[in-house]
């Protein structure tokens, strides 16, 4: 991994409303890696994974793809950024009334002036990549829970984006095409280097494939623990933490 950030995230602070959920943090991604967000529900996982693409703005700090900060970044400059990062949301947001050739077609259509072949081919390609070539003309609802994943990735890569972020993508799947889908971000990652950032709470994927994580803390507000899974799980200083990763009741704590 290269040791320049891809995505700095600095003395970011995020809530909604007047209700502030992390205050402060400070994290940095690189190039290549898996890197995961994690936390207990509330903690602001998704709130924070929303400000990084440009979804939300935070209340304060900065949150810079490469050199450019996404926060004050507008109109074209922020569709430059978007165009750098591809996003895979929790329910796949795969439009029902399009085929999965079509769905992966679409951000092409958005922001190139290819011809539809030249768009059809890269949208076959992106299937291919993900298992789903065969498929190409089914509709959403054709398909499995894995596969709608699958797809979405797929659409989530049309641009070749340089990071793709992914919300809760074992969220609603049985544990066997949760391994494969975790299999198939590791493939991803290794072969087209890609960065993933992902947002889950699924301890089993994590340990699969996350090369580094965070840990929010909806408590105190902030980052409680950063570093290899693993060393996390092993390690790590904060009880908190370790009964997280260890998956102990937080009652047995006391």
């Amino acid at each position: 991994m290269d040791k320049y950030p891809i995505i700095r995230v600095e003395h970011l602070t995020t809530g909604y409303g007047n209700t502030i959920i992390m205050d402060d943090i400070s994290f940095d991604v690189y190039p290549g890696e898996i890197f995961g967000i994690l936390g207990g529900s509330g903690c602001g996982k998704s709130t924070v994974l929303k400000n990084m693409i440009g979804l939300t703005d935070p209340f304060r700090g900065r949150i810079f793809i490469g050199e450019e900060d996404i926060v004050t970044s507008f109109g074209k400059k922020r569709i430059k950024l978007w165009n750098r990062i591809g996003v895979m949301y929790q329910q796949s947001a795969l439009f029902g009334s399009m085929t999965l050739l079509e769905n992966v077609r679409l951000p092409l259509e958005e922001f190139t002036d290819l011809p539809l072949q030249a768009m059809n081919e890269i949208a076959y390609l992106k299937l291919k990549l993900v298992g789903l070539y065969p498929y190409a003309n089914l509709m959403p609802s054709e398909l499995s829970g894995g596969m709608r994943k699958r797809a979405a990735i797929a659409r989530a890569m049309a641009m070749d984006p340089e990071i793709l972020f992914l919300d809760e993508p074992s969220a609603g799947l049985d544990p066997v095409t949760s391994v494969d889908l975790d299999h198939l971000i590791i493939r991803l990652s290794r072969t087209l280097g890609v960065t993933f950032v992902i947002v889950t709470h699924e301890l089993p994927s994590i340990f699969t494939m996350a090369d580094r994580v965070i840990v929010l803390d909806r408590l105190s507000k902030g980052i409680i623990a950063e570093g290899k899974p693993k060393d996390l799980k092993e390690k790590s200083k904060n009880q908190f933490v370790r009964h997280f990763f260890n998956r102990i009741p937080q009652e047995s704590v006391s």
